[in-house]
């Protein structure tokens, strides 16, 4: 399998990507990019960087339309409507900036990190029967990697790695831990073939110097970012 980066802007629908953005709406994004990126270089848990990533997506965008919490394993959620029994539509996997080794990265494809999302996906989709999911992401808060569904469809809902998921799932496999659905089931799917991984990467830090400064000009370089991670991409 060969990751394959894809532009920010190039993931957008062309009809999202020409609709203007209001003052209002950049500044407001704005502040709450400045409030994540110093929270983001405070040390913390894991679980506090889950809990600061979940406040700006929910002051940013969600917290009026969807509501956002974990579900079962998945470290954050986005889900379809304001209550947790919509159906998923976004799944984080979020890891601590000092956390490499589980990191997706161009060059570690087959990390802990994505292993974790087939996993959650094939539970979404098999298991909840969900055909809402829309993206999947990993994120450490200063890096983001986004996934479209339609990818995973493609690369980990074949008839062979849904049947090997149901077998460990069942308690048919040698274990039915999740270390051994990440190296035997995941990595192998992962790993395999000559196919590619089409995903999204923004990386914070190459915003900061802009949602810092005071020049409304730059401002039109958030736009993409602002974009990317609202409802009416991701969802």
């Amino acid at each position: 399998m060969h990751p394959l980066s894809i532009k920010p802007r190039k993931a957008l629908n062309k009809a999202y990507l020409k609709t203007k953005v209001s003052r209002e709406e950049i500044e407001g994004f704005k502040g709450h990019l400045v409030t994540l990126l110093d929270r983001l270089r405070e040390k913390g848990t894991e679980e506090q960087h889950k809990r600061n990533i979940a406040t700006f997506l929910e002051d940013a965008y969600y917290k009026h339309s969807h509501h956002l919490n974990a579900k079962g394993d998945i470290d954050l959620a986005i889900f379809t409507g304001k209550s947790a029994r919509d159906p998923v539509g976004v799944i984080f996997e979020v890891k601590r900036p000092a956390n490499d080794a589980e990191m997706f990265a161009a060059d570690n494809p087959a990390a802990k990190s994505l292993c974790e999302l087939v996993l959650y996906y094939l539970r979404e989709r098999i298991d909840a029967d969900n055909q809402d999911l829309r993206h999947l992401l990993v994120t450490n808060g200063w890096d983001w990697f986004l996934f479209d569904t339609g990818t995973f469809d493609r690369l980990f809902f074949s008839a062979a790695i849904r049947r090997e998921y149901e077998k460990w799932r069942d308690d048919q496999k040698a274990s039915n831990k999740t270390a051994f659905f990440y190296d035997h089931i995941a990595k192998r799917a992962i790993l395999q073939g000559d196919h590619d991984l089409p995903f999204v990467h923004i990386d914070l830090r190459d915003y900061e110097k802009v949602a810092r400064n005071a020049d409304l000009h730059d401002d039109a370089k958030l736009i993409v970012l602002y974009k990317l991670l609202s409802p009416s991409h991701l969802l």
